[in-house]
C-alpha cells in the first residue's frame, strides 16, 4: 500500500506543473486541469519513481511541439488539451491505481509501456514533422503527404525509438522496472506507434473542407461539414492515442511474461 503522504506530494507537484505548463503556453486550461488528478495517480499510486518517465515525455515531447513546424493536418495546436493529456496519460494512471490496489509489479511495467508508447508517438510526429522524407501510408504503403494521419517515414520511426527509449531509459534508472524489461518497453513502444500509425490510417476520421478545399482530420471546417474522405466521425486522433497507450502497455505485459523474466 502506498504511503498517503505520496498523494499530497503527487498532488502537489502535479497541480505547480500543471499551473506552469499553463502559463508557459504548454496546457490549456481544461489540459492543467486533466494534468492534476492523472499526475496525482501516477505518483501517488506508483510511487516518486513513476514521476520520472512521466516527466520526460511531458518535457520531451512539449520541446518538441514548440521546435517542430505545426502541422496544417492537425485539428488542434501546439498546447494539450483535456483529452489530449488523458489520452497520453490515462493508462499510466489507471495503471499506477491498480499497482497501488495490488501490489502487482506488472502494473509499473504496464505504466511503463504506455508511456514508451506515448513517447513513441510524439516524437515520431514530431520528427518526422520536422524532417521531411519520404512518407508512406502504412495501410496502403503508397506515398502521401508528410504529416497526414497513418504516414511513417524513416525519420519518423527513428524518432520514435529513441522517444521511447528515453522514457524507457529514465523509468529503469529510478528503478520503476528492472533493467532486463527496457527492451521490452522500447520494443512495445515502438509497435504500439506502429498501431497508431495504421489505426490512423485507415479508422481515423479524415475529411475535405468544401469552402477551402482543404484535407483536414476535423468533422467541421471553416464553418461547413467536411466531406467524409475515410475513418468514422467520432474517431479523433484522441482516441487513436488511447488505442497506442493501450497497445504499448499490454504488450509490453505480455512480452514480459512470455520472456519468463522474474520482477
Amino acid at each position: 500500500m502506498i504511503s498517503s503522504t505520496l498523494w499530497l506530494v503527487g498532488g502537489a507537484g502535479a497541480s505547480v506543473l500543471a499551473l506552469a505548463s499553463y502559463r508557459l503556453g504548454l496546457l490549456s486550461r481544461s489540459g492543467a486541469i486533466v494534468a492534476i488528478p492523472i499526475g496525482t495517480a501516477i505518483v501517488g499510486g506508483g510511487g516518486l519513481a513513476w514521476a520520472a518517465p512521466l516527466f520526460l515525455f511531458f518535457a520531451s515531447g512539449s520541446a518538441l511541439s514548440r521546435l517542430a513546424p505545426r502541422n496544417r493536418f492537425e485539428a488542434k495546436g501546439a498546447r494539450r488539451d483535456g483529452m489530449q493529456v488523458f489520452a497520453n496519460g490515462g493508462v499510466a494512471a489507471l495503471a499506477a491505481l491498480l499497482h497501488a490496489a495490488t501490489g502487482e509489479a506488472l502494473w509499473s511495467i504496464a505504466a511503463l509501456g504506455s508511456l514508451a508508447a506515448a513517447a513513441a508517438d510524439t516524437w515520431a510526429t514530431e520528427t518526422g514533422g520536422t524532417i521531411r522524407g519520404r512518407t508512406i501510408s502504412l495501410a496502403t504503403l503508397q506515398p502521401i503527404t508528410p504529416g497526414r494521419s497513418g504516414g511513417v517515414s524513416l525519420a519518423g520511426t527513428a524518432g520514435g525509438i529513441v522517444g521511447a527509449g528515453i522514457v524507457s531509459a529514465g523509468g529503469g534508472v529510478v528503478g520503476m522496472v528492472p533493467w532486463s524489461v527496457l527492451p521490452l518497453t522500447v520494443l512495445a513502444g515502438t509497435l504500439a506507434m506502429l498501431v497508431d500509425s495504421l489505426s490512423g490510417a485507415t479508422l481515423q476520421y479524415a475529411g475535405v473542407c468544401p469552402v477551402c478545399g482543404a484535407t483536414v482530420e476535423q468533422v467541421q471546417h471553416c464553418g461547413v461539414r467536411t466531406e467524409r474522405q475515410r475513418g468514422a466521425a467520432w474517431i479523433t486522433n484522441d482516441l487513436v492515442n488511447i488505442i497506442c497507450t493501450v497497445t504499448g502497455a499490454l504488450l509490453v505485459c505480455l512480452l514480459t511474461v512470455l520472456a519468463g523474466l522474474q520482477l
